[in-house]
């Protein structure tokens, strides 16, 4: 069973350090660590064996632009690379921490932002099917925060949801009934995924460019 949390410098582990407080760190380890069983997706997608192209391809709406030297998409100073393959939660989140510096499962900070990825996730499977995103409840139950320990402002909850099943629905998906709504669901479901990355040279250059 696979048990990480930071894989950063630690110079980002300090940052971060500063924004989650051990508790916090400990308990999101836990749900990782509880949920993690799988490795890395396949070796089509691991890190030095991204997926290559030679070709820039556009959503429709005109927001969504694929640089195929790693398959990620790039908004305002975002990448975003969504992962076909299902994993749990945990596993989900260890792979988005090993894909680039500083990346984790998604977080969604407004509206624009829910929708974006709500998109992105249609554009590659074509139909609303649920996918993990970084928020979970593991620190304290209905206390939801995003594993890249920004707070959980803007919400997208389904009327009947957080639901939490007893005190056994700690992660939370979109599409959950509907698309871009969330839902809590056990984080041992297996689900596909969006990693989220800051498009930033201070952390190894650019993943993604305009």
């Amino acid at each position: 069973m696979k048990c990480f949390f930071h894989t950063f410098s630690q110079t980002q582990k300090e940052e971060e350090s500063r924004r989650m407080d051990g508790a916090r760190s400990r308990a999101l380890l836990f749900c990782i660590t509880l949920f993690a069983s799988e490795g890395w997706v396949d070796s089509a997608v691991t890190p030095g064996n991204s997926r290559r192209t030679t070709f820039q391809s556009h959503h429709p709406d005109g927001g969504l632009r694929w640089w195929g030297r790693t398959d990620w998409f790039l908004r305002n100073d975002s990448c975003y690379r969504y992962i076909t393959a299902e994993l749990t939660w945990g596993g989900a989140e260890v792979h988005c921490q090993g894909l680039a510096p500083g990346s984790h499962l998604a977080s969604a900070h407004s509206r624009a932002e829910n929708t974006y990825l709500q998109e992105l996730a249609f554009w590659h499977s074509r139909w609303h099917r649920a996918f993990w995103v970084g928020a979970s409840d593991c620190y304290k139950d209905r206390h939801f925060q995003w594993s890249d320990g920004t707070l959980l402002g803007f919400q997208a909850w389904h009327p009947e949801e957080p639901g939490g099943a007893g005190g056994r629905e700690h992660c939370v998906s979109s599409n959950h009934r509907g698309p871009g709504v969330w839902g809590d669901v056990r984080c041992e479901s297996k689900l596909s995924f969006i990693c989220k990355a800051p498009n930033s040279p201070e952390q190894g250059g650019p993943l993604c460019r305009r």
